[in-house]
């Protein structure tokens, strides 16, 4: 430890990686059209999320 800087970073990622996210949708009944309602919701809060982390990525230069 002694060999490690006091300004070292302790994550291997560095500043590659800002945001660890994991996305979830649930429900509990086997209907067709709310299995479509669930993964729509999903796919388009993944694509807005996606695009904000985009933008705050430019924003800082990345």
């Amino acid at each position: 430890m002694a060999n490690i800087s006091e300004s070292a970073t302790p994550f291997p990622h560095g500043k590659g990686i800002i945001f660890k996210i994991q996305y979830l949708t649930l429900w509990n009944e086997p209907d067709q059209e709310l299995t479509t309602k669930h993964v729509d919701w999903i796919r388009s809060n993944y694509t807005v999320e996606q695009l904000g982390l985009i933008g705050l990525m430019l924003k800082k230069g990345a």
